[in-house]
């Protein structure tokens, strides 16, 4: 090994043209992540001859404070092949003099503790506005391993990045499962409106319900939206050939179906709510839903160890929970502003300038010790002897019709502010108890795999963490297979 400086592997803002007033793909600072590889959003935007030019394969630091502290970089990709892209001034580009052995490193280098100490003690400016030069991070000097060995580390670190991303897309795709199965069954109501098609075309409406209910018809995604419940309907041929993937279940699978399809009517009726299924009910929200909001918490109880403590930042835009989000406090706090796991909550407020984050929800994971939830948030559970469970009324505040009814309740001068009534004063749609039961086992069984995958994420990046600087030395040398 021999200690020389970055620039003999790496070179700085290298020149990547970009035709003046031609569309480009774009990455703001906002898209890269911090303790994660990939650019989040790529937009498309008219370059006008400023800011940073990169392609696939180089590294963006960000180098204005607090996103160097914070460790925003990324390494580039989803770009078209020998496309150039453009984004922040407040970006430096590296970009590996030799890709085929230091592209992965140099990315990693990027992040390494050393180097990143190295680039903040060289910020300059006045205080809330200092940033690094690339001159400055071009003097940082390593003890650079030796080419094999360079590349063999920034291979190994991809691995584990790349098990990362691919289990946050099979997350995804869990939870696009799950809220797919809720729009399906008490939304559109698809298994209803395929048991009515069934008896007015003299098929058995039990195995047609077992088809959409196990996902072999589905009659709603993809088509445009019909002007009456004649139009929803699938045809003759739609349910014979629905019907006969049933042959290829196993007998185990076909019988767990008909418990749930029995379930299901076969008509619709007229209510305040327009056509919902035959037997089912219309209620106020506020029968099912206990509301309470949280704490106003004090800064100075706020603490990187304590109770943990959910808070607007726990949710995401369009639903779901966010673990990054959680915060800890020190100072005391009543019993009914604890939370367990399962609960849901929902924010009540707007979060930022661009982002109306009101009325979207999400379930507190299994995995979580008991804690507390800030004001910015209600908790919701189930009121007395409703037949609602957490998971069905976590998918109630998602994107749609419910969640949109709930967040028109927001009001406010300066900050939009959801009041309870916003939640309790809601028209719903109850379906009978076994099937309300029957999506819960479903959705708590791909929630547990979910969390499984995360817990697994969070254990690779750990790894990585703690490998990476000892990798990039050359202390660790790991062969590939």
């Amino acid at each position: 090994m021999r200690g020389t400086v970055i620039s003999d592997l790496v070179d700085f803002n290298p020149s990547r043209p970009i035709k003046r007033g031609s569309v480009a793909s774009f990455v703001d600072m906002a898209s890269l992540p911090v303790g994660e590889r990939d650019i989040s959003d790529i937009q498309q935007k008219e370059f006008v001859g400023g800011g940073r030019r990169f392609r696939n394969g180089d590294a963006l630091l960000a180098r204005i404070t607090p996103c160097l502290e914070n460790g925003k970089t990324a390494k580039v990709s989803g770009l078209q092949d020998g496309e150039n892209a453009f984004g922040s001034t407040e970006f430096i580009v590296l970009s590996a003099k030799k890709t085929e052995t230091d592209e992965d490193y140099v990315y990693y280098l990027a992040r390494h503790p050393e180097f990143r100490s190295f680039a903040i003690s060289r910020m300059e400016g006045t205080s809330g506005r200092q940033r690094v030069s690339w001159q400055a991070v071009s003097e940082f000097e390593f003890a650079f391993p030796e080419p094999h060995i360079r590349a063999h580390a920034g291979q190994f670190l991809r691995y584990l990045d790349d098990k990362i991303v691919l289990n946050r897309k099979l997350n995804e795709t869990l939870e696009e499962m799950a809220r797919a199965l809720f729009q399906s069954w008490f939304v559109d109501f698809d298994p209803v409106k395929v048991k009515l098609a069934a008896v007015r075309h003299g098929r058995d409406p039990e195995k047609a319900c077992m088809a959409t209910i196990s996902g072999k018809l589905r009659i709603s995604p993809g088509k445009p939206k019909p002007d009456t419940l004649d139009d929803q309907l699938p045809t003759a041929e739609e349910l014979d050939a629905a019907i006969a993937t049933l042959d290829t279940l196993t007998e185990a699978q076909r019988n767990k179906l008909a418990q749930t399809a029995t379930h299901f009517p076969a008509n619709f009726q007229e209510s305040e709510l327009g056509l919902i299924p035959e037997g089912w009910e219309v209620s106020l929200s506020g029968e099912h839903l206990d509301v309470i909001r949280g704490f106003s918490y004090k800064g100075a109880g706020l603490a990187d160890t304590g109770t943990p403590m959910h808070n607007l930042n726990s949710v995401y835009e369009g639903g779901g929970y966010k673990y990054e989000g959680i915060k800890h406090y020190t100072l005391p706090f009543k019993d009914k502003h604890k939370i367990k796991p399962g609960d849901v909550i929902i924010t009540n407020t707007e979060q930022g300038f661009d982002h109306l984050l009101i009325g979207f929800g999400a379930l507190v994971p299994d995995s979580f010790p008991e804690g507390i939830f800030s004001h910015h948030i209600y908790r919701v559970r189930p009121q007395g002897k409703s037949p609602l469970t957490n998971h069905f009324i976590y998918h109630l505040f998602l994107p749609g019709r419910f969640r949109s009814a709930v967040a028109r309740f927001s009001n406010g001068t300066t900050v939009n502010m959801l009041p309870v009534d916003g939640l309790t004063k809601q028209l719903l749609c109850i379906p009978a108890l076994e099937l309300i039961t029957a999506f819960t086992v479903q959705s708590r069984s791909l929630r547990k795999e979910q969390e499984k995958l995360h817990h697994q994420s969070r254990t690779l990046a750990e790894l990585r963490d703690t490998l990476l600087p000892k990798l990039l030395s050359g202390e660790l040398q790991i062969e590939p297979n």
